[in-house]
């Protein structure tokens, strides 16, 4: 009789061994992503460095705007003639307070530095949207590959502890079999060495499992106890528009960090016209308005003056050292270090792209070919498990093709969650991926499994 296992008895054969909690509750993707929005440190850097930046802006319109400020203050004094020459202010001492109050008003009427920063400050507040939306793409990414690693993992080891149980059977038989004078040593050993070698991968195994249940609490906060697994129906299909060329040509319009990296371009080339502002001359208007009341002093009565100014001040730059030649000159670098950065950004995405678009068709093209290859490990286990019970084939060859066929499910498996997230990366290297992506490779899954097996109880 055949103990060859199917995929779906495999994950129940899991869920028996599991740590089952009350409070235990699914996670889907669309979840996870939702968490992670919400708990991931790193996409909360961007996001409060976004609205940091978006601060500059009116930092930078704020110089070009009126300065008005208002002062008042209020003076003591006392006063004694130590000497004098002044024979009628011979002697004598006096106190009296003096009460100053005044406003002022400042212009910038031309100054090409300040205009320059207002444009730059708006330039950086595009850049730091696009930087934003670089941070929600790769976001959405990021969870999905944390998800899927995780998955895959706990899929692995669900086979290794469904080799184990086949290995150990197939050990408890061969030790019969042996007592009974049925069969030979040989095939005892190798039955326990195949056990010995099952176990260490399955710890291996779920000390990564661990690690990748550990790496998607990182970016939602919170350790996932259900994740669902991917169908055993899962329909491949080829990407659409089935045309690298289409793709790459998507991501050069889409792609936000090719939008961020032209900005950062726009931002290096305004910061030489600022630093240029150095050499021009500024023009400012000062208006002001005080009040001064004297209500005494020490050689008579008190006295109020108001004094009402405008000037103009102007102001041209004749020479400082080189300083703003050499700053100029330095933010001239700069702009081809942008633009170096623009360009190797751009090839990234191209190879993005294609990588993207042939992982989608090299995944589909595994999937047919493990398909075929779990179907024909399936016959070959049936055949030796009849050929070592009538006693023609050996055990190792038998525990050979079980290992085989095992292997063949893991990576069946794997190839399935890398078309997923092939199908992810392409988007993201175009510039298109989005939360709702992730609500359609949702319906994609099946029913939500334990991930903790007993193993694992120590999370």
């Amino acid at each position: 009789m055949s103990r060859a296992i199917t995929r779906r008895h495999l994950l129940s054969l899991a869920v028996a061994s599991l740590l089952v909690t009350p409070t235990a509750s699914a996670t889907s993707l669309m979840q996870a992503h939702e968490a992670a929005m919400q708990n991931d440190p790193q996409f909360q850097v961007d996001f409060y460095g976004k609205l940091a930046t978006d601060e500059r802006y009116d930092q930078a319109r704020a110089a070009l705007l009126p300065q008005i400020s208002a002062n008042a203050s209020y003076t003591d004094t006392s006063q004694s003639i130590v000497s004098t020459d002044n024979e009628v202010f011979d002697s004598g001492s006096t106190s009296f307070p003096t009460t100053v109050y005044g406003i002022s008003l400042e212009q910038s009427v031309y100054d090409y530095s300040r205009w320059a920063a207002f444009r730059q400050a708006d330039t950086e507040t595009q850049q730091a949207a696009s930087e934003l939306e670089v941070a929600r793409q790769d976001l959405v990414l990021r969870v999905a590959e944390r998800y899927f690693d995780a998955l895959a993992l706990y899929e692995n080891l669900t086979f290794l502890q469904a080799e184990k149980e086949e290995v150990a059977t197939n050990l408890t038989e061969a030790r019969a079999r042996y007592e009974d004078g049925l069969s030979r040593e040989v095939d005892l050993l190798d039955a326990e060495s195949r056990l010995l070698q099952v176990e260490s991968r399955e710890l291996e195994v779920e000390n990564s499992l661990r690690d990748a249940l550990n790496g998607l609490e990182e970016v939602t906060g919170s350790l996932p106890d259900r994740l669902k697994p991917v169908r055993d129906d899962l329909n491949l299909e080829r990407p659409d528009p089935d045309d690298q060329d289409e793709w790459t040509r998507l991501g050069l319009e889409r792609n936000p960090r090719l939008q961020a990296a032209e900005l950062a371009m726009e931002v290096a080339n305004q910061e030489v016209r600022v630093r240029r502002g150095g050499h021009l001359p500024t023009l400012g208007l000062t208006v002001s308005y005080e009040n001064d009341d004297t209500e005494g002093s020490l050689f008579g009565g008190g006295s109020q003056v108001e004094t009402q100014i405008a000037r103009l001040d102007l102001n041209i730059p004749i020479y400082s050292g080189g300083m703003v030649s050499s700053q100029v000159r330095e933010g001239e670098q700069l702009i081809e270090v942008s633009r170096s950065r623009h360009d190797q950004v751009r090839r990234q995405l191209n190879r993005e792209v294609r990588a993207g678009y042939q992982g989608i068709l090299t995944a589909m093209s595994r999937e047919r070919a493990l398909s075929e290859s779990l179907r024909t490990s399936q016959r070959i286990v049936e055949s030796r498990q009849v050929g070592y019970e009538s006693g023609v084939t050996p055990l190792l060859d038998l525990l050979d093709a079980e290992r085989e066929l095992f292997f063949a499910r893991s990576e069946l498996a794997g190839a399935r969650y890398d078309y997923l997230l092939g199908v992810l990366r392409l988007r993201h290297a175009a510039g298109v991926i989005n939360a709702d992506d992730l609500q359609q490779i949702d319906a994609l899954l099946d029913e939500p499994v334990d991930v903790f097996a007993s193993q694992l109880s120590s999370f």
